[in-house]
């Protein structure tokens, strides 16, 4: 014996030969001599030419230090190795059996670090020792759950094969054990810190293995706190990895798994591969996913996303193809997700997502009417929320070299947008139609209106002179009359035959001329007056009411408000208006007719020389 053991150490062998003292001389050991004394035990354990009773009491005696409350991790280290040597070998003797079952009782109680890989190997040469694979679960738990000792077990992690944790993995689809469930969510991390395309596929397989059964009605295993977390270990670790072949698989992930815990997570670990293929998933988050929490990661991971280009063709090819869907963000917040930091601007392209929003929409989505709306609160959002700025973008886009489009073509982008700006197109052809079709038409109507009325008046003027002449002749006459017959009668110079021969004859002749004059052309002078001027106001009125009710059909029409119902309703205002016309004239042609005045009455006008303004500017 070398010289250098400690006497109790050499006490305690001597202990084993003999069979006999062994718990004394394990206990007097002091502390700093475990590890030699557990090395010099493990030579007897492993010796050839020792005894198979030594052998046994040699493990047993290794059982016990490591059982001591002082021990150290250092003495644990030193049994491992020992206890796998043994525990590996494959001799099928009764007495190898036992004494490998000692062994493994022994590993189990060391540290995981120490001992894992020994069960990987164990496994590998045992796959049906279920004994072995639960030991290996263990100590694939163990070793992962501790966060704080992670960082140093990954050169040991990465020594473990994916094989071994992919069967951990594919055992918690179907068991309800929870040990089985903490294995697999270690599983899931050591896999992810392992990497690889194995690793990638092994967890990308789990997942879509989850969601089939989920989608199938056949999950076994329920949702709770720990098959939750190896889901999103499995998301985390397929992050972490970073192959953009797990793409898909996150998807799907993100897409249809009932727990939203897992769906914010699968939307992390896509933001860290950055595929672009990951962005439709994550515009479908954002804009459906009913859980706050997840829409908020997709949202974030998106705005970090560098492709604005693709996120807002995305979006909006979602938005047209799924018009009406309801959606959980709101146009500022789908703007924000369009934006980038990347997206460059300058002098010549102050607005890059004002234009390319503006763009896309002509380009593709202009006869879409729905989509056209919301494209447009799009571009002023974009813009700053300045209506003015977003029409300016669109005069700059229909002026470009490199596109050819009318006003026409942008008319309904323009009126969805609204603003000065984006309608003054639309404004300067409204105003062209509204003096060619409106105001030139009522102008030249007013015109000769006007004229109409100065002939009516002339008219006027010239019977009340001829009456008025009419009537200072017949007054001249008929004194001249009076006074000849009161001569006449004063100096007695006439008698009943003078009296009834030609005096008769022109009394008769003066009161023919009397009717023609009073009850003909005079009476028919006023009747023209008030039927021109009857027949005129209501020409005006029902030009006027015409032009209103057209020009209020136009603006609904432009603003895409008109239905067969308002064409109906248009029809019968302008079918009212003709009944009103005809109405009017028809009554005043009756009150003319009805109305024969038994005494001769004289035309009125009141201020006949000034006729009436029509040519105020219509309502």
């Amino acid at each position: 014996m070398a010289n250098d053991i400690a006497p109790e150490v050499e006490n305690l062998l001597n202990a084993i030969r003999q069979g006999q003292g062994i718990d004394a001389a394990v206990a007097s050991v002091p502390v700093p001599h475990l590890p030699t004394a557990v090395a010099e035990v493990g030579k007897i354990l492993n010796s050839k030419d020792a005894s198979n009773s030594e052998r046994q009491e040699s493990a047993k005696t290794i059982n016990k230090l490591v059982d001591r409350d002082d021990v150290t991790d250092e003495v644990k280290k030193t049994a491992a190795p020992i206890l796998g040597e043994i525990y590996l070998d494959t001799t099928q003797t009764t007495e190898a059996k036992r004494l490998r079952t000692i062994c493994l009782g022994i590993l189990e109680k060391l540290n995981a670090a120490d001992t894992i890989l020994i069960f990987q190997n164990a496994w590998q040469i045992k796959p049906d020792d279920k004994r072995v694979e639960t030991a290996f679960e263990t100590a694939v738990n163990n070793l992962l759950k501790d966060t704080s000792t992670r960082q140093q077990n990954t050169a040991i992690i990465k020594q473990l094969t994916p094989k071994n944790l992919s069967s951990i993995l594919t055992k918690a689809l179907t068991s309800p054990d929870e040990k089985v469930g903490e294995a697999a969510a270690s599983a899931a991390i050591a896999l992810g810190i392992i990497g690889g395309t194995q690793s990638r596929t092994i967890l990308c397989g789990f997942l879509e293995a989850d969601l089939q059964q989920q989608a199938a009605g056949t999950e076994q295993v329920v949702l709770n706190e720990v098959t939750v977390t190896i889901r999103i270990n499995a998301c985390n670790a397929l992050g972490d990895i970073g192959d953009i072949d797990a793409t898909p698989c996150l998807g799907e992930t993100l897409r249809r798994h009932p727990h939203y815990r897992v769906r914010r997570i699968a939307a992390s670990a896509l933001n860290k591969l950055g595929d672009p293929r990951g962005i439709a998933y994550l515009v479908k988050a954002f804009l459906l996913d009913q859980n706050l929490d997840v829409r908020k990661v997709a949202k974030d991971t998106l705005i970090k996303q560098d492709n604005w280009q693709e996120k807002t063709n995305q979006i909006i090819d979602y938005l047209a193809k799924t018009p009406g869907q309801t959606l959980f963000a709101d146009n500022y917040a789908i703007v924000q997700v369009m934006k980038s930091a990347n997206t460059v601007s300058d002098e010549s392209t102050p607005y890059p997502l004002t234009d390319y929003l503006i763009d896309l929409t002509i380009s593709k989505h202009l006869k879409n009417e729905q989509l056209v709306a919301r494209l447009a609160d799009f571009i002023v959002i974009s813009a700053g929320g300045s209506k003015k700025i977003a029409g300016e973008r669109i005069a700059f886009y229909r002026d470009r070299a490199d596109t050819a489009v009318t006003n026409e073509t942008l008319q309904p982008l323009q009126i969805e947008i609204g603003g000065v700006t984006a309608l003054d197109p639309i404004l300067g052809q409204l105003e062209k139609n509204l003096e060619k079709y409106f105001q030139d038409p009522i102008k030249n109507l007013n015109d000769n209106t006007r004229e109409v009325w100065r002939q009516t008046i002339f008219i006027a003027h010239t019977g009340f002179a001829l009456r008025a002449l009419m009537s200072v002749a017949l007054f001249l006459i008929g004194g001249y009359l009076v006074l000849d017959s009161y001569q006449q009668f004063k100096t007695g110079d006439f008698d009943m035959a003078g009296f009834f021969g030609p005096g008769v004859s022109f009394v008769s002749g003066l009161a023919t001329m009397l009717t023609m004059i009073f009850t003909g052309p005079l009476k028919e002078i006023r009747k023209a007056v008030s039927d021109v001027g009857m027949a005129n106001t209501a020409f005006i009125s029902y030009i006027h009411r015409v032009s209103q009710v057209s020009h209020t059909f136009s603006y609904y029409y432009l603003q895409g408000k008109i239905s067969f119902k308002e064409l109906d309703n248009a029809g019968k205002l302008i079918e009212d208006m003709t009944d009103d016309t005809v109405k009017i004239l028809k009554n005043a042609e009756d009150q003319t007719e009805t109305s024969k005045p038994t005494v001769p009455v004289p035309v009125t006008v009141s201020n006949p020389t000034t006729p009436p303004d029509t040519s105020a500017p219509v309502g």
